[in-house]
């Protein structure tokens, strides 16, 4: 695991991700949501860009 800011808090960190692209975007989350611990999820997105 790379040592992050947020390891000091035992957060782990999945990102960036593209938030524009719907299947990275869902891959993320089921991550995410098979995790049990706190996760710090970092999404990138354009304002005006829309889906």
């Amino acid at each position: 695991m790379l040592d992050t800011p947020f390891s000091q808090f035992d957060l782990d960190y999945i990102g960036p991700v593209d938030g524009h692209n719907m299947a990275e975007l869902i891959r993320a989350l089921e991550t995410v949501k098979s995790l049990d611990h706190s996760v710090v999820l970092h999404v990138l997105t354009k304002k005006r860009k829309g889906i």
